[in-house]
């Protein structure tokens, strides 16, 4: 490498190095003297995907760096002098490695960001029902031991019980020239889901486990048996129901009836904020 391009390194490398250092120190500086002013604020709807689309942001803007960097690399490698085929073997690996990793991380994000959309459209339903005695609760947090950690997207609780929703967004297909199947409906026999391209038990069963799962937690933190009701929401299907299961399908849209038309009172006040309470711990975004 010549004078000329040590020179080059140091005035426009080394500036740029000291100011990202700069704001690194910063950042570390803040974290340890300043803490976020708000303490108890309730997650919202999606808060979990929220957090992972964050993640596989800063995953993918890491990658496009990395790759940036191994590119130039690679070009200062041939200019220092290396042929051009050595200088292609030593940056191409690295290059390939951040291409690759980009390649899986943005079909994630998309998918991710779709999920993230579909809760946002069933909590925005569900917290036009709030009021004193029904209650919303989103993203409850699971963590058992030896299991990978989960969430359940939406709980309400009400005087006619508490219902679990399971929230699964899915695209629609764009069907030429079939006229036999809508590309938006969804048919629902009890056991199992009939998609224009599919057919499959996808949020079914995960609806009817996070049910029993909250049904087992709230009855050992209360003290008192407690059921729980599972629901499987589809944002932007319409669902024709041609059966009855344990798990009830609707779309988001439905929301607002499918809880607003229930009149039955099995539960009194009092046990409705015993298991709000416990619900109220959990759901809190960690600041």
């Amino acid at each position: 490498m010549s004078l000329r391009h040590v020179i080059a390194i140091v005035v426009f490398g080394l500036p740029l190095a000291i100011f990202l250092f700069r704001i690194w120190l910063a950042i570390q500086k803040r974290n340890k003297t300043m803490k976020f002013p708000l303490g108890d604020v309730p997650r919202p709807a999606g808060y979990s995907l929220q957090k992972r689309l964050n993640e596989l942001n800063d995953e993918m803007l890491y990658s496009m760096i990395m790759f940036v960097i191994c590119s130039v690399g690679g070009g200062i490698v041939y200019v220092s002098g290396l042929s051009l085929w050595w200088s292609i073997a030593v940056a191409s690996p690295f290059m390939v490695y951040f291409m690759l990793k980009l390649k899986k991380l943005i079909p994630q994000f998309s998918n991710y960001n779709l999920g993230l959309v579909g809760e946002q459209a069933v909590g925005a339903v569900l917290n036009t029902l709030s009021r004193d005695m029904i209650k919303v609760f989103h993203d409850f947090p699971v963590q058992e031991q030896g299991k990978k950690p989960w969430n359940i997207d939406h709980i309400v609780v009400t005087l006619d019980g508490v219902f679990v929703l399971e929230t699964k967004t899915r695209r629609k297909p764009v069907l030429k020239g079939n006229k036999s199947q809508n590309g938006h409906e969804v048919r629902y026999d009890g056991g199992s889901l009939h998609y224009p391209m599919s057919s499959e038990n996808w949020g079914i069963n995960q609806a009817l486990r996070n049910a029993n799962w909250m049904a087992d937690y709230l009855s050992k933190a209360i003290g008192e048996p407690v059921s729980a009701k599972p629901v499987l929401v589809l944002p932007g299907w319409m669902v024709r129901r041609d059966g009855k299961g344990q798990v009830n399908v609707v779309n988001h849209k439905e929301l607002y009836s499918y809880f607003s038309g229930r009149k039955g009172q099995t539960n009194s006040e009092t046990k409705v904020k015993r298991r709000c309470h416990q619900l109220e711990q959990k759901c809190m975004m960690d600041l």
